[in-house]
């Protein structure tokens, strides 16, 4: 019966007002629509195309590796080649007393005194060890330069640091000479240490416990 009221009062509405209510009723549909079902459907899109771009954006770069990926292949064999011929200037652990046994020899030949000659424990680094050898001598000051030159060209890599010289007069076995240096120095060469056998000492060394 109330429904009845509320139809028959709503056809005695004028005119305009049945306009207005039948706009009202349409918008609140239209409004209820939207926001059930195109406002979720436009969130979903904002998400795909997000997603989409972020997509786009992962092939472009892709796409620039996939261009640069053959200067990546020459750079990466350049860097191989430099790193094998690195390796070949450090020597490895049974070329070490034949080499200190060199600088001995070298710096005879060039007619120095050798006053100390002292291996010191290896330093190590990040893929190789430093072996430094603690090294005093007697000699003129042309026939030192001539044996650090010839230390500079061996085929393995032999750095002479922390040089110091006394030009004072010593004495050495011919007696003494004013003209005789006096040098401490030390010559430090390198090997190669691969870490992987390190790592798979260490494996082993966990085995056995």
């Amino acid at each position: 019966m109330a429904l009845q009221v509320n139809f028959d009062t709503i056809l005695k509405l004028p005119q305009k007002q049945k306009i207005a209510l039948l706009v009202a009723v349409i918008l609140i549909m239209v409004g209820l629509y939207i926001y059930l079902s195109v406002m979720p459907s436009l969130s979903a899109l904002d998400d795909k195309q997000e997603e989409l771009a972020k997509k786009q954006k992962e092939l472009l770069e892709l796409k620039k590796v996939v261009a640069d990926l053959p200067r990546f292949e020459k750079e990466l064999q350049q860097i191989e080649a430099q790193f094998k011929e690195a390796l070949t200037l450090l020597p490895n652990t049974r070329e070490i007393p034949s080499l200190l046994t060199n600088i001995s020899n070298l710096a005879r030949d060039c007619g120095l005194e050798i006053l100390l000659f002292q291996p010191k424990p290896e330093v190590m680094e990040n893929f190789y060890a430093q072996i430094p050898v603690e090294m005093k001598i007697l000699g003129k000051y042309h026939d030192l330069g001539v044996f650090f030159d010839r230390v500079s060209k061996l085929p393995r890599i032999v750095n002479i640091l922390d040089i110091t010289m006394d030009r004072k007069a010593v004495q050495s076995k011919s007696g003494a000479d004013p003209g005789t240096l006096n040098a401490s120095f030390k010559a430090v060469t390198y090997k190669f240490v691969e870490v992987k056998q390190d790592s798979d000492k260490k494996q082993k060394g966990k085995k056995k416990t």
